[in-house]
């Protein structure tokens, strides 16, 4: 016997330990397939995309929570739209297309603009923007994370192996010039925020719509950012996500982090007077005439 070809698979622990996680995939796909209510192209080994393979819809809590607070305003958001700035594969455009009468998805990349409008092409009430936005029209450099497409941004400089994106740029007053209700604008842009919206000042004056931004701890400056200023000048509020423990570091913060272990982790919409210098996945603009019926 001569052997001519020869291949060493993984040990079979690490396999055995592979063929379970699929095997376990496999049985969560038709309850994240029910979850989500229709088909869903990920990039595989993508922050995102894990995230979806996962639970089924990226920022799943997150998004409930978020629209469970909202509840008051679902007549509303019945009858009018939404804009996605930043709007990736379409996670949140395919969730926002439940609970609005029409979704406006504005993604940028050309490659996650693909999955973006494959995703949605069945879905009557999503349509799709192959262009960025900002406080002007032109031309910008995207720097491509391809570990996390979401994180992919105008504003940071590129590494020397990265990937550099030429993308168009337009203002949403623009973009939006004529849409009737528009009820809620999402910001997801890796800093770009203000610049969207000083190029949705018009659609802000005219419509007042809730604003759902993130911010970064270096974004603030004297305990505030460049958004919250621009949003505040114009009469907003804001309340924001809060997962888990508030607690500091010590006793108390370890034993909370094990009664969550135990009992699940608890999410929450708070407010204050100011927003805490940190990282802010989900801020929320709550305008002057939702106040009451939000905020108390």
């Amino acid at each position: 016997m001569k052997t001519l070809y020869r291949l060493t698979t993984a040990n079979k622990l690490r396999t055995a330990i592979d063929r379970k996680m699929v095997k376990y995939l496999d049985r969560r796909a038709a309850r994240n397939r029910q979850l989500r209510g229709t088909r869903m192209a990920i990039f595989a080994n993508e922050h995102v995309g894990i995230h979806v393979n996962q639970y089924g819809v990226y920022e799943r809590h997150e998004l409930k929570v978020l629209f469970d607070f909202l509840k008051p305003l679902d007549d509303a958001f019945a009858d009018a739209t939404v804009i996605d700035a930043g709007a990736n594969i379409g996670n949140h455009a395919l969730y926002f297309s439940h609970h609005f009468q029409k979704v406006l998805a504005f993604e940028p990349n050309p490659d996650t603009f693909r999955l973006l409008a494959f995703n949605t092409e069945l879905v009557e009430n999503v349509s799709v923007v192959n262009q960025g936005l900002g406080d002007e029209p032109g031309t910008l450099m995207l720097v491509e994370d391809r570990l996390n497409m979401g994180a992919s941004s105008v504003v940071r400089k590129a590494g020397a192996e990265e990937r550099q994106i030429p993308v168009k740029i337009e203002t949403l007053d623009v973009a939006t010039a004529d849409i009737s209700r528009i009820e809620m604008i999402k910001i997801d842009v890796e800093g770009f925020e203000i610049n969207v919206l000083r190029g949705a000042s018009a659609l802000i004056a005219r419509h007042q719509p809730i604003v759902v931004f993130e911010q970064h701890e270096r974004e603030f400056s004297d305990g505030s950012t460049e958004s919250l200023r621009f949003l505040s000048d114009l009469g907003y509020r804001f309340c924001w996500h809060q997962k888990g423990s508030t607690m500091d570091a010590g006793v108390l913060r370890k034993m909370a982090n094990f009664a969550e272990y135990v009992a699940g982790v608890r999410h929450r919409i708070i407010t204050d007077e100011s927003v805490p210098v940190k990282n802010h996945s989900m801020l929320v603009a709550v305008p002057d005439r939702y106040h009451r019926t939000l905020l108390g």
